[in-house]
């Protein structure tokens, strides 16, 4: 074996390599551009739920300026009451006004009635 041959194998043998390494790099860019492509789809979805969230703090600023929580939920308490009393007091109404009404269809149509 002479050194031409040596040198040619030699010279295949890092052609191959070569070839081999710019296959993978090729790999590589394509793996690389799909991923960037999905970054650039995720950050598009993320940005209307980052305004969102932007939109809840400077809500809650501002409701904190006002209210405290604890005071909120007192005040939650006070109107879930308030409902409570107001369906009494309309079924307690609606009671009455069907006892009257029976009261008077009674007395107009029962002996000694006018």
């Amino acid at each position: 074996m002479t050194s031409k041959d040596g040198w040619t194998q030699h010279s295949k043998l890092v052609i191959s390599s070569i070839e081999q390494l710019q296959a993978s790099l090729g790999r590589v860019e394509n793996r690389l551009q799909t991923l960037e492509t999905e970054i650039v789809k995720l950050h598009g979805k993320e940005g209307p739920a980052i305004q969102r969230i932007h939109t809840l703090e400077k809500w809650k600023t501002k409701i904190d300026d006002v209210v405290s929580a604890p005071q909120l939920a007192a005040h939650i308490e006070e109107i879930d009451n308030l409902k409570t009393f107001k369906t009494r007091a309309t079924f307690i109404f609606s009671v009455v006004q069907g006892v009257i009404l029976i009261g008077a269809f009674l007395m107009k149509f029962l002996p000694g009635g006018k």
